[in-house]
């Protein structure tokens, strides 16, 4: 391989893994070198774990010279610092749901429907907002002590560069940032118990966060001096890199989580009405990682991670990559075959229903495990095909790309694009958001970019699919307790 003097550094802190990737530019950018880690908890032992990457990857191209640095991480994740830059808490992640009944009373202080109109988040125990409100409730001695409250790559990039600097697509997620704003909200964060002093710089887009400074990171072999730029969110980052960034374009990124990324006509995601009606899916509005238009993210926490705990307890001695081997994406579908109600912790969007619960419906006696496996894959992919449905207000999109780890398993993403009624491809590169970590910093330095390359997944036309895809969204709202007054898919039931 010809390994290039000049490349840039991507470093994508994801719930499971941290990944670096040393970045060569052009129209089809690749990695030279890269290195994974899982991540840790302790915010000191994150940084650590990504200086051993750097490390490794710059040790793997030992003749390159980095131009500049992106860091990319999920949302929705932080610590409390104190003064000194020495963490006091461990990372409190999205996943955390301390702060539940927290959020239920803090209702009663910030109006839920204002904070959505205001910030596109809604108020619940995965909103920092919330989390530092039990801080302040429940651990009043550390949340005095706090200096900062510092997300995942707020901490890398401080020891980057020294600073403590965010931007708009991780700040978004707080409920503390109102949108298209430059920083954060004086009264929200004071709601939640810290004063704006406490919380990180919002750099615009196109701004550096600062250069590497001497420390670690100079020590592992980087330069010091190369600009870093924050370049996100990482589900909004791996959209960014795939080419999804017009109104009509989707990304369906997955991981241990699974987000839909919907980029929006801002004349319409502008209206109450549609805010209203994001809001009751569970949804949130957000900025793209340019700052141009508005797009709406639509979450499940059980993707990867449902099939991980799948293969531990129901299918031992297969791994996630091999789970779904053996299954076809069927040219017709079976409308008498089972499917998974995929909901290991609850329900996200859309309709959020927290009691929601893993089930199998119309599993019969003499199915055999083959069969249940296949109920899974197709509860994922339909699942996947109602948030989609909904993050658009059913417009269907003009393509939706797949990206992520879990967008390798190639039975399970034919699934997808064999229930899909619109065109599915899937990021040619296994780890699009480093990737786009690295091509946001170099668009922000004045680089000359591409995207990553993506290809079309051809399977037969399934003219039955939207049959299955109501039994689904009937099975999953059934009991529900909403009024029959609303349509989702062709199926009647209520909102939120």
């Amino acid at each position: 391989m010809n390994v290039p003097t000049s490349v840039v550094l991507g470093i994508d802190v994801g719930t499971t893994n941290v990944k670096v990737a040393l970045v060569a530019l052009g129209d089809a950018p690749r990695a030279v070198a890269t290195a994974t880690r899982s991540t840790p908890a302790d915010p000191d032992r994150l940084v650590a774990a990504v200086v051993r990457g750097v490390a490794e990857a710059l040790a793997a191209a030992p003749e390159t010279r980095v131009v500049a640095v992106g860091v990319a991480s999920m949302a929705e994740t932080g610590s409390a610092v104190d003064r000194h830059g020495r963490p006091l808490t461990a990372f409190v992640d999205w996943s955390d749901l301390r702060a539940t009944d927290t959020a239920r009373n803090l209702s009663d202080e910030v109006d839920p429907d204002d904070l959505f109109v205001r910030t596109g988040v809604r108020l619940g125990p995965k909103t920092p907002l919330a989390k530092w409100a039990w801080f302040a409730e429940h651990e009043p001695t550390t949340w005095s002590r706090t200096a900062m409250w510092a997300g995942a790559a707020d901490v890398v990039v401080h020891a980057l560069t020294g600073r403590w600097v965010t931007d708009h697509t991780l700040a978004g997620r707080s409920g503390a940032l109102v949108l298209g704003s430059d920083g954060f909200d004086a009264g929200l964060a004071r709601a939640g118990g810290l004063d704006p002093a406490q919380l990180p710089e919002v750099s615009r887009p196109g701004e550096a966060a600062g250069t590497v400074c001497a420390g670690p990171f100079t020590d592992a072999g980087l330069q010091q001096g190369a600009p870093v730029y924050v370049a996100g969110h990482d589900h909004a980052v791996g959209a960014h890199a795939v080419g999804v960034r017009a109104p009509g374009q989707v990304a369906d990124s997955l991981g241990t989580s699974e987000a839909i990324y919907a980029v929006l006509d801002d004349a319409a995601a502008c209206g109450a009405a549609e805010r209203r009606r994001v809001a009751a899916n569970g949804m949130s509005l957000v900025r793209t990682v340019a700052g141009e238009r508005s797009a709406v993210v639509a979450g499940s926490p059980a993707a990867g991670r449902l099939v991980a705990w799948w293969c531990r307890v129901l299918a031992p001695g297969r791994s996630p990559s091999t789970l779904f081997d053996g299954l076809e994406a069927p040219v017709r579908p079976d409308l008498d075959a089972p499917f998974v109600l995929p909901y290991l912790l609850g329900r996200q969007a859309p309709f959020p229903d927290p009691a929601a619960r893993l089930d199998v419906v119309g599993l019969g006696v003499d199915d055999d495990e083959v069969r249940l496996r296949d109920a899974l894959c197709s509860g994922l992919s339909l699942h996947a095909r109602w948030m989609i449905e909904e993050a658009t207000g059913r417009v269907r999109p003009s393509e939706v790309v797949l990206l992520g780890g879990p967008a390798r398993n190639v039975p399970w993403m034919r699934r997808k694009a064999a229930l899909s009624p619109w065109r599915t491809s899937r990021a040619e590169h296994e780890d699009a958001v480093v990737l786009g970590a690295a091509l946001v910093a170099a668009e922000r330095a004045g680089l000359p970019t591409g995207t990553v390359a993506t290809q079309a997944i051809s399977v037969p036309p399934t003219p039955d699919a939207s049959e299955t895809f109501d039994r689904f969204v009937a099975a999953a709202l059934r009991d529900d307790g909403r009024p029959p007054t609303a349509t989702v898919g062709r199926t009647t039931r209520g909102t939120a």
